[in-house]
């Protein structure tokens, strides 16, 4: 899978900062997650379509609606016409399932439940997107914010030897900044918005401090073993505005271990 993932602890701007290389790119220099599903869709035939509710999904797309509603329409037809993802594709990521599962287990009990199992369907919500990128055959390089690295607990379990090829991020951005500016951009976030990111939710402010806390020492040590492996990593501090020579050379790295195949044959694995 050709990907680049932004890794960091919750709510300190990862989204923010791929929506402003997104501005700044040049056209076709790589995509979104939504991007790639909407070129996907976009690129279907009718043939393709097996059932009536793929061809219902296909029209409205074709109707060219805007905004949510279309990323919306793209992933539901996606998910439409490959409701089974080939065994082949489950198999190459196992080894990064297995290993969190396992890290899942060790965590503390001061950890709830809930936010274990939170731990999990993100991971296994950021896979779903290879599955579905690598079912499609698509080539192009798509920048996630929301990777499988990013909530990773056990990645320094990973033998080198159980690493599939072509699983792993052509590169990593690695985010970071304090613990108390998170925390206080998380704030923030719920005093302007009335909402936190799903695994804040319902939790005080001494339990959002230790979750922090928790997640910068995960980041920290996912990114030690990033670099063992190998995989080309850019370190960017967002505690203040971005400035634009670091967004320049923020685009430089991505250009460098990008794809130079832009175009892609939809097929079925």
């Amino acid at each position: 899978m050709n990907y680049i993932e932004l890794i960091g602890p919750p709510g300190i701007g990862k989204t923010t900062l791929l929506n402003t290389l997104a501005q700044l790119r040049k056209e076709e220099a790589w995509k979104t997650y939504n991007e790639a599903i909407s070129n996907i869709t976009d690129s279907l035939v009718w043939n393709q379509l097996n059932s009536s509710k793929s061809r219902l999904l296909y029209l409205v797309n074709k109707a060219n609606f805007t905004g949510h509603k279309k990323r919306g329409i793209c992933n539901s037809l996606v998910k439409e016409l490959v409701p089974q993802i080939a065994g082949v594709i489950y198999k190459k990521y196992e080894y990064l399932a297995e290993a969190q599962l396992q890290a899942i287990q060790t965590l503390s009990p001061q950890i709830s439940s809930i936010i274990k199992c939170s731990f999990v369907s993100w991971h296994m919500q950021a896979l779903q997107k290879l599955f579905l990128l690598e079912s499609f055959g698509y080539n192009s390089t798509v920048l996630l914010a929301e990777g499988p690295l990013k909530n990773h607990h056990g990645l320094n379990q990973v033998a080198h030897d159980k690493i599939t090829p072509n699983t792993l991020p052509n590169a990593i951005i690695y985010c970071h900044l304090s613990i108390a500016k998170n925390i206080e951009r998380i704030q923030n976030r719920f005093a302007l918005t009335g909402r936190v990111s799903t695994i804040h939710n319902t939790l005080n402010s001494g339990q959002i401090e230790e979750l922090v806390s928790y997640s910068h020492e995960i980041a920290k040590a996912n990114l030690g073993v990033i670099k063992m492996l190998g995989i080309p990593v850019y370190e960017i501090a967002l505690t203040n505005a971005t400035t634009d020579t670091e967004l320049y050379k923020l685009q430089q790295f991505i250009a460098k271990n990008s794809s130079t195949k832009l175009s892609y044959q939809l097929q079925y694995v």
